[in-house]
């Protein structure tokens, strides 16, 4: 879904555009309306916190001024703003997956993609997570998590797809409310 990989069958469609068959360009472009949360982080050794969390504003052409101004932002929401210099080496796990939060919400993206996003993380720290997540999807972003983890999809309260043997069947239907996660 987030591009990374090209189907070997069928297609994803992804903002009513086939990605299969997009050129590199347009899919950067798809790309830049999707916030990726990885299980390992893939935060950059050698640069801050801060730096990490512009690198998708620097790529999308953002000033400087500008993208420093809405990286700090980012890392105020996840709680780091006071963290912003450090290294990732300096860091918990928890609070390298909220630097990886807040470098996949910077640029405001229609969709955040997060692949088991607490499988580092204790229950308490997995908590919070969480109810980030939940607090995105309440301002309207569509968020999309694939886990192993009951008691944290549990705490998403949403729409539940299970896989398994290539196929997919739901679970949990969205919320009573109409809302879906």
């Amino acid at each position: 879904m987030g591009g990374l990989e090209r189907p070997s069958t069928g297609s994803v469609q992804i903002f009513g555009q086939d990605t299969s068959r997009l050129n590199a360009g347009a899919l950067a472009l798809v790309r830049q309306k999707i916030g990726l949360v990885f299980e390992d982080y893939k935060l950059l050794p050698d640069r801050s916190a801060l730096e990490n969390v512009v690198l998708p504003l620097d790529i999308a052409g953002y000033s400087l001024s500008e993208a420093r101004k809405r990286a700090r932002a980012a890392l105020e929401k996840v709680g780091l703003g006071h963290r912003e210099g450090a290294r990732p080496v300096t860091l918990s796990g928890g609070e390298q997956q909220r630097v990886c939060i807040a470098r996949a919400v910077v640029s405001r993206p229609a969709l955040i993609l997060a692949d088991e996003p607490t499988g580092n993380l204790d229950a308490e720290q997995a908590a919070g997570i969480a109810d980030m997540l939940r607090a995105f999807h309440g301002v309207g972003t569509t968020v999309v998590v694939a886990t192993h983890d009951p008691a944290f999809r549990d705490r998403l309260d949403g729409r539940v797809l299970r896989i398994g043997s290539g196929d997919a069947a739901e679970s949990r239907p969205a919320t009573a409310t109409g809302g879906r996660r």
